[in-house]
């Protein structure tokens, strides 16, 4: 006679794997924090300067003599916590729509996936056009975007941790937050091309090709 015990070790497997994503959770989020900490301690006004550099209009060359955005390691910095806060609030939206995503492969390839697209996007066209000067001034106030957006982003990831209960809310925030400022975005910098002397028709293919063709793209292979 045979006795069929209950398999508890699956149970117990699954509790202690989801502790540790909790803890990688925990611990990107307070190396985010130290990060956003550190910057903020080697220029108390830098918040309020990015803020106002984002949503300012034109590309003025007077940006390029602050110090904090010409450092390469505050810059690496930077982009390590936009990487990390999109990617930890991608997570948390992945995991909240029920698909099953318990790894960070799928939001960290979108984050370094997205930010590849751009920047590389813009060295092509300034490969081709050779608007290199124009090119370059566009990069640094997309490079303002990532910052602000990362930073905006961590905060969000912050609450969501510790909150969720509230997911669905903060869900809809961030996704329309994103989406808020993928407009303001395009404005702005339709805007100032055109006041930089930009004929228009570029600016449409550019719409067409890296801005509306990646919607669509992801679209079609992610949401349909």
């Amino acid at each position: 006679m045979h006795i069929l015990l209950p398999k508890i070790s699956e149970p117990i497997a699954l509790l202690e794997r989801e502790k540790s994503i909790d803890l990688l959770f925990l611990g990107l989020l307070i190396l985010t924090t130290l990060i956003l900490l550190f910057i903020r301690s080697n220029n108390p006004h830098f918040f309020r300067q990015l803020f106002q550099l984002f949503f300012s209009f034109g590309y003025s060359k007077e940006t390029k003599k602050d110090k904090i955005y010409l450092n390469p390691f505050l810059t690496i910095l930077l982009l390590i916590n936009f990487l990390l806060g999109v990617s930890m609030c991608l997570y948390m939206t992945l995991n909240d729509l029920g698909s099953g995503i318990d790894a960070w492969i799928l939001p960290l390839s979108l984050s370094v996936g997205y930010f590849l697209f751009r920047t590389l996007s813009l060295a092509f066209i300034a490969l081709i056009t050779g608007e290199t000067s124009l090119m370059s001034r566009i990069f640094m106030h997309l490079l303002y975007g990532f910052q602000l957006f990362g930073i905006i982003a961590t905060l969000i990831a912050w609450f969501w941790h510790f909150n969720t209960p509230y997911s669905p809310y903060f869900k809809l925030f961030f996704v329309s937050f994103l989406i808020l400022l993928y407009v303001l975005r395009i404005y702005k910098g339709s805007i100032t091309n055109l006041q930089e002397g930009v004929a228009w028709y570029y600016i449409f293919i550019y719409l067409c090709t890296l801005e509306l063709l990646p919607i669509g793209v992801a679209y079609y292979f992610f949401i349909k």
